[in-house]
């Protein structure tokens, strides 16, 4: 995950097709293959690896956070790199079922594993205050703190809306016009999601905003039409 991150990094800088080409290619296996509904990746507990195309146990499903977290961080560049909404979509997956179960509630315990399946009458415990190889902790910290970073974006069209929570973006869009949006919602129990848009002076631009591919007959209105 982390050398795709940085791999799309390079293509970033350098828009080399041929990166480009390896990276939608491997997406694709991702995606459709490889990933798990939580957005959760690696089925091989063994060199923390990728297993065959659809190897998914759910029991030894090796789904490390931190692997969830580079998960996201990937996907935030193939987005940023194409503002193609699949790449939020798996972003919103693994940060809400991957990266979140990670850390328990009161926030003292950590997963480095996040099977989908477990058996405590094992003796194993998923669960663990710190770990020999602290990763999963301060990566979980890094990801929350940095989180409203991946809310929302801008291009030279307009600004883009990625996630959904209540929030504030106090931005501005390309020619340096300020703007903001509050967002409203009780998003992810509630599908309402209220967005007032306020440049500080009437200004022409597109607001992108995202329709989770599973919201089927989703609907927009503005100003109440």
């Amino acid at each position: 995950m982390y050398a795709c991150c940085g791999a799309t990094d390079y293509y970033l800088e350098t828009g080399d097709p041929a990166y480009w080409k390896t990276l939608t290619t491997l997406w694709e296996d991702l995606s459709q293959r490889q990933m798990y509904i939580s957005g959760g990746v690696g089925a091989r507990a063994e060199d923390e690896a990728f297993g065959e195309a659809y190897e998914l146990p759910n029991a030894r499903a090796y789904g490390e956070s931190c692997a969830a977290i580079g998960n996201m961080m990937w996907n935030w560049r193939m987005l940023a790199a194409s503002g193609e909404a699949k790449f939020a979509d798996v972003i919103e997956r693994a940060l809400y079922n991957g990266i979140n179960s990670g850390m328990s509630l009161d926030g003292t315990t950590y997963c480095y594993r996040n099977p989908l399946a477990f058996d405590p009458s094992s003796g194993e415990t998923i669960r663990n205050p710190w770990y020999d190889v602290t990763c999963c902790p301060p990566n979980l910290e890094r990801t929350l703190s940095s989180l409203p970073g991946y809310f929302y974006s801008t291009s030279k069209d307009g600004a883009y809306v990625h996630l959904y929570d209540n929030s504030v973006l106090d931005w501005h869009v390309e020619d340096g016009t300020p703007l903001k949006i509050h967002q409203k919602t009780n998003y992810p129990w509630d599908g309402d999601v209220q967005l007032t848009v306020a440049p500080s002076e009437p200004h022409e631009f597109t607001l992108y905003v995202r329709i989770p591919s599973w919201a089927h007959g989703a609907s927009a209105s503005v100003n109440g039409k």
